[in-house]
This record gives structure tokens, sequence and C-alpha cells, in this order.
């Protein structure tokens, strides 16, 4: 397939009794983003993370489901000049996301939802923005808006499966 040829997504799923009915996440070719497609007759979702075959769910494997942040209120804290000097050469990662939440931007967003697998509740992180957003910019509330549309449908899933089950 060219690198412009419309895509079919049912082609990820052949030698699987998979359909896909609806297409929840679709992101731009290229881009390192999963794709999230539904089989809703048979109350299954797949996750398809590029590079890697996709991975089948049914609708009653759905936990729970949160919109997340990198960079949260959460890691704020008041630290003078000199404790900040120390908190980057002790852990540089958190002092960004510290600099970054007192700032007013997140580093990141995404969709967390726990599943049940075989070893427990796991949790399955689909990433929707790994740059810095500002929180009063369009980018960051479209973002943040797809992400609960995003969220809304997963938990719709599980409260479909947990009615009919």
């Amino acid at each position: 397939m060219g690198l412009f040829a419309k895509k079919d997504p049912q082609k990820l799923f052949e030698g699987t009794d998979f359909t896909v009915t609806r297409v929840l996440l679709d992101p731009p070719r290229m881009a390192p983003l999963p794709a999230v497609y539904l089989d809703e007759p048979a109350q299954r979702w797949a996750v398809k993370m590029p590079a890697a075959a996709p991975a089948i769910f049914a609708f009653s494997d759905i936990v729970e489901c949160a919109v997340v942040e990198s960079g949260d209120a959460e890691t704020t804290e008041d630290i003078d000049r000199r404790e900040f000097a120390q908190a980057i050469i002790s852990s540089p990662a958190r002092a960004t996301r510290v600099n970054a939440a007192r700032r007013g931007y997140c580093l990141g967003m995404g969709v967390a939802i726990g599943v049940k697998t075989e070893q427990g509740v796991s949790v399955l992180q689909i990433p929707l923005a790994n740059q810095e957003l500002k929180k009063t910019s369009t980018l960051y509330k479209r973002t943040r808006e797809g992400a609960e549309e995003i969220c809304n449908e997963f938990l719709a899933m599980r409260d479909q499966a947990f009615n009919q089950g």
C-alpha cells in the first residue's frame, strides 16, 4: 500500500474473527499514536500501536477510564530557586513537570484505561499529545475534549457490557 492510499482497517485483522464496525481513534499516517477499532456486535475493541499487532479486548474487560495529563497540578509545590536547582540535579524529569505545572502547562495528555488481563488489571495508556500544551490554549481545550469523548466511549462500552452481562 502506498503512502497516500486509503486505509482499510479490516486488513489489520485478517485471520481473526474481529470485524471493524467503527473507528474510535484514527491517527494520521506516520503519527506515533495508536488507533482504536470497535467490533460492536461482538462487543470487542482493539488497539493498534504503531509497528505492533492489534490487541483485542472485550467491552467487559474495561474496568475504568480517565483522562491523564503529564505535569498535573499535584506536582506543583512552592520551592525557592535554590531548592529548584537541587531538584533539577536530583530529578530533572520531576523538576520539569513541576516547572511546567507552575507555568500553566501540561507536558502531554492521554487516556488511561484499566483493563482486565490474566495477570489482574493493567493500565493501557493511549497518548493523544506528547508536547507542551498551555492550559489556556485552544489546542489544549480541543485535545482535552477529544480525550474526554474517547474516555466516555470506553465507559459506555463498559456499561453496555455490564448491563447485558
